[in-house]
């Protein structure tokens, strides 16, 4: 690279490093980040539905279970 290339990436750097230096949050996050680690978390339908499917999986063909336990 010649010196021109490296001083214009200098300054494409550093007027973008400004620009995101200089906007800050709205509000405070971090409540919100403690007010969803104390919530339980719930399991959802798609949840609920692999589980089930495995369940049946390994009932109809117990060697399956083995791959299971393997992909985890």
């Amino acid at each position: 690279m010649s010196a021109h290339e490296d001083e214009r990436l200098h300054r494409l750097l550093r007027a973008s490093l400004a620009t995101t230096m200089d906007a800050a949050a709205s509000r405070d996050l971090w409540p919100d980040v403690l007010a969803g680690l104390d919530q339980r978390p719930a399991f959802s339908r798609m949840d609920k539905g692999l589980f089930a499917a495995l369940v049946a999986l390994g009932m109809l063909l117990p060697e399956s279970i083995l791959l299971v336990m393997y992909s985890l």
